[in-house]
C-alpha cells in the first residue's frame, strides 16, 4: 500500500522534475525539495498529481483499518489528498501548494518503507528539467513506454 502510493509519487515527480525515471529515495526527496514553488505545470502532469490525490484518498477510504497500522501512512495520505484540488484550474500557487504536499507526504512514505530520508541536492540529479516541454516529452515517454501503474493515468474521478 505505501509502496503503490510511493511509487506514484515517483512518477508524477519524474514527469514533473526530471531525473532518474526510477530514482532512489535520496534523489527523489531531493527532486521535491528542489521544486520551484513559481514553476510550471503542464496539464498532464497537473492531471497526474490529481491522481495520485485520488489514489491516496481511496486508499484511506478503502484500507483505513490497515493504514494505521503503519506509523505515519495516515498522515502521508491525508497530505496527498491535498493534490486532489489542483483540479479547481490553473492557481498561481498550484506549483507551490504541490511542492509542500509532495515534501511533507514524501519524507513519510520514504521512511515508512524503509529508505534513506537524506535528500540530495536536487542540483546534482542527473537528467532535471522541470521545463513544461521537458514535461510534455516525458508524459509522451511514459504512454509510450508501456502500462501505467494502477490509478496514474487516465482522468481524476
Amino acid at each position: 500500500m505505501a509502496w503503490s502510493i510511493l511509487h506514484s509519487v515517483e512518477r508524477a515527480v519524474w514527469i514533473w522534475q526530471g531525473g532518474s525515471r526510477r530514482p532512489e529515495s535520496d534523489e527523489l526527496l531531493g527532486l521535491v525539495a528542489g521544486i520551484d514553488p513559481n514553476g510550471d505545470l503542464a496539464d498532464g502532469t497537473r492531471t497526474l498529481l490529481v491522481n495520485v490525490g485520488s489514489h491516496a484518498r481511496e486508499v484511506l477510504n478503502r484500507e483505513r483499518k490497515a493504514v494505521r497500522t503503519l506509523p505515519g501512512l495516515e498522515e502521508a495520505l491525508n497530505e496527498l489528498t491535498g493534490l486532489y484540488s489542483l483540479t479547481d484550474g490553473r492557481s498561481s500557487m498550484e506549483s507551490s501548494m504541490a511542492a509542500e504536499i509532495l515534501g511533507a507526504a514524501t519524507e513519510v512514505l520514504v521512511r515508512v518503507t524503509g529508505g534513506s530520508t537524506a535528500p540530495i541536492p536536487a542540483g546534482l540529479v542527473r537528467g532535471r528539467d522541470p521545463d513544461h516541454g521537458a514535461q510534455e516529452r516525458r508524459m509522451k515517454d511514459a504512454r509510450i513506454s508501456g502500462p501505467p501503474l494502477a490509478g496514474e493515468w487516465g482522468s481524476a474521478p
